[in-house]
């Protein structure tokens, strides 16, 4: 009877642990430039900035560190009186797992309500959603899940002298559950929402536009 207790607990527990959900986690860093332009209460946002994410995934029980770089952009809105920015920060990151396999990131995160302060140097804290589609050696996978994190900076001269510009860095805290993916015919990406793909898009083209090194 003990025996077979026990082996019914085995059986239980290997059970649960091959359900056991495969996961991303991932601190994100930014640092870069965000150019404002004001039009009565309005505030308009533009975002470049350079990316590093480190983390790790958990790919059926096997934990996999990771590291990737890259370029992102964005846009986003604000107001005077507030001063809490909503913006949509996208890019493609490239990098390798810990044992050397490449792995790309791509997708982004949509910040609201990335409060800061109206002085010459300024730091807040936000909130929002992210959403990634992983590539690797191994197959593909998208994750979306919470974005938390802050943001510090300092306002310079602008290149463009009707706006307002300022370089600073940001952090976000990443986590959520992966989902392996398999595009359908003539589908570029999954079923993000409509701002996230408008600013993708946005992206492409500007970097088609951009001239030759």
């Amino acid at each position: 009877m003990r025996k077979a207790l026990i082996a019914t607990l085995l059986l239980a527990l290997g059970s649960f642990c091959g359900l056991a959900a495969d996961t991303f986690h991932a601190d994100a860093d930014a640092t870069g430039t965000v150019v404002l332009w004001f039009l009565g209460q309005d505030v308009t946002a533009d975002v470049r900035a350079n990316v590093t994410l480190s983390g790790t995934l958990l790919l059926n029980g096997v934990a996999i560190p990771f590291a990737v770089s890259g370029r992102a952009t964005g846009s986003g809105t604000s107001n005077l009186n507030t001063l809490a920015v909503n913006a949509m920060i996208v890019f493609t990151a490239e990098g390798k797992t810990e044992s050397g396999t490449p792995l790309t990131i791509q997708g982004g995160i949509s910040v609201d309500g990335l409060e800061a302060a109206a002085t010459t140097s300024t730091s807040g804290k936000g909130h929002g959603r992210f959403y990634f589609l992983i590539t690797t050696a191994g197959g593909r996978w998208t994750v979306e899940g919470d974005a938390t994190g802050s943001a510090s900076g300092s306002f310079v001269v602008p290149d463009d002298p009707f706006s307002m510009q300022m370089i600073g860095a940001g952090t976000f805290n990443l986590s959520g559950e992966l989902r392996p993916w398999s595009p359908s015919a003539g589908t570029v990406y999954p079923d993000w929402p409509a701002k996230l793909l408008a600013e993708l898009e946005r992206q492409s083209a500007s970097a088609e536009d951009a001239p030759d090194d």
